[in-house]
């Protein structure tokens, strides 16, 4: 944009020009000075359909026992590419709660996660040695940890795995929306 257009406008240009999977639900002018969304947005929530093998499926504490296991190891060593990596749990991931699904091959997996500049949780890395440790195997030692972006896994024969929330968190560790609420009278920086 190059001149100032009411909010509303502004929106509504917008929804008009988007594909209805990524229509917007809000839009706000922030300050030209803010820092850009990615390095703002360092909270993430995901949530991960476990689809288990129907005729030997893993339980719920099974996979929570494998997760809490990963999590007393501080982090996964693993191979992207050529490079050797680590995810370090201690720092990615704050949280999780794992539930019964609809069947009872089907869990969800939800992850409360942490991210910056010195990393971000890979939802597929902690499903892939949880499932080398649901196998009775050490992840990295008896079975190497590859990223190849869509695992491909023995205990769990797919997932699905979408970002349900991206946020901010201001000094306190609150969590807070990445487009701060402008009021009215704000006007667009301007030379």
């Amino acid at each position: 944009m190059t001149e100032f257009v009411a909010l509303d406008e502004a929106f509504g240009r917008l929804a008009a020009a988007s594909p209805a999977d990524l229509a917007p639900i809000e839009a706000a002018y922030i300050d030209v000075r803010t820092p850009a969304l990615t390095a703002q947005l360092t909270r993430l929530s995901y949530r991960i359909d476990l689809h288990l093998d129907p005729e030997a499926p893993v339980s719920a504490d099974e996979v929570r026992r494998a997760i809490d296991t990963l999590r007393a190891g501080h982090g996964i060593d693993y191979a992207r590419g050529k490079k050797s990596k680590r995810l370090d749990l201690d720092h990615t991931l704050v949280g999780y709660e794992l539930t019964a699904g609809e069947r009872p091959d089907h869990l969800v997996l939800m992850l409360d996660t942490h991210a910056d500049n010195e990393g971000s949780m890979r939802p597929e890395i902690l499903l892939s040695a949880a499932d080398v440790l649901l196998q009775g195997l050490t992840p990295g030692v008896d079975a190497p940890i590859v990223s190849t972006g869509m695992q491909d896994l023995v205990t769990i024969c797919s997932y699905d795995v979408e970002r349900q929330n991206q946020a901010c968190e201001d000094d306190e560790g609150r969590l807070v929306s990445p487009i701060p609420v402008r009021t009215c009278g704000f006007a667009p920086h301007t030379r």
